[in-house]
């Protein structure tokens, strides 16, 4: 069987991570955390297949964890998607301006984010078979 991805979600918002962990947790093995003190040292450790951050947190924000993850060789491969509650042009040029792999609102649905996240790792490894040619 083959082994599930793993997906790290940084969110300071607890009812929106337990949404999350619960509506992903089936597909994916799940690793939640509050805070990007916390994040840094979870993703050292665990090494997922990708990053789920918020954008805006209180303390250290996702741009912080994002350009810590991205200073240091062993995390700076790791695919990040922000997440975000701001929909302006401002705020999505702002982080789009950080270069993740992507964004996710935080006001679309459950399905619509599984749905992107399930495009991302499909076109992820779809590059990488390309790679071995």
């Amino acid at each position: 069987m083959e082994q599930k991805k793993k997906i790290v979600i940084v969110d300071d918002d607890l009812a929106y991570l337990k949404m999350m962990r619960g509506s992903l947790a089936q597909d994916y093995s799940v690793v939640p955390t509050t805070n990007g003190a916390q994040a840094l040292n979870i993703i050292k450790v665990t090494r997922p297949d990708l990053v789920l951050l918020d954008y805006m947190m209180p303390g250290m924000d996702g741009a912080d964890v994002f350009a810590k993850l991205r200073s240091n060789p062993r995390t700076a491969a790791i695919p990040v998607m922000f997440l975000t509650g701001k929909n302006d042009s401002e705020s999505v040029h702002k982080v789009l301006g950080e270069k993740p792999e992507g964004y996710i609102l935080k006001s679309m649905s459950i399905l619509k984010i599984a749905q992107v996240i399930e495009d991302y790792f499909k076109m992820k490894d779809r590059q990488e078979e390309m790679d071995q040619l």
